[in-house]
């Protein structure tokens, strides 16, 4: 918990955008979901990482969605064309993309496996008050040891809630998980 080394001003909250996957997963994850819902490793790294939008990162997501009785159409991270077709310097094909080709796709696969295990609404999940949401902001209080009320709150690009919390609290978050 203590800091080692920094540059520049640490303390100064950024906003963590997908840095934060990893923490948005907790709630799911301790809720013992991973193996409720029998989550391959690959698809408890997708919970908590962007992806290209590759066939297999489109299968492991459908299949998450389906081992916890959720469609493509609960997806609400909205669509963009897949990022593996510029890693390879190809022309994507014309939209429309779908929804599970969206980078954070997985995070969302989670976040509505958790509504169901918990019983919790679908329809709301990207809400600030949703259930989800409280125990996600809660999870990331806890990891960075920041207050709530300290957590400054944002929408990512795929329209879920995040936060700017100070670098270092963001580093000792990692550093927890680790």
């Amino acid at each position: 918990g203590r800091l080692l080394f920094a540059a520049g001003d640490h303390g100064f909250p950024t906003m963590t955008r997908s840095a934060l996957k990893p923490f948005q997963a907790m709630p799911f994850v301790a809720a013992d979901g991973i193996r409720r819902f029998a989550f391959s490793t690959a698809q408890a790294a997708l919970l908590c990482a962007s992806h290209s939008g590759e066939p297999r990162h489109v299968a492991a997501a459908a299949d998450m969605l389906a081992k916890a009785g959720n469609t493509v159409d609960d997806l609400q991270c909205g669509s963009h064309v897949p990022g593996y077709y510029e890693q390879r310097g190809e022309v994507p094909p014309p939209p429309p993309y779908s929804p599970l080709a969206n980078n954070c796709s997985g995070k969302h696969s989670g976040m509505l496996a958790y509504c169901v295990q918990c019983g919790l609404p679908k329809e709301s999940y990207l809400g600030l008050d949703h259930p989800l949401q409280q125990s996600i902001r809660r999870a990331v209080a806890h990891f960075t040891s920041t207050p709530e009320s300290e957590l400054v709150a944002g929408v990512d690009g795929c329209s879920a809630p995040n936060y700017a919390v100070p670098l270092d609290r963001l580093a000792l978050g990692f550093a927890r998980l680790a």
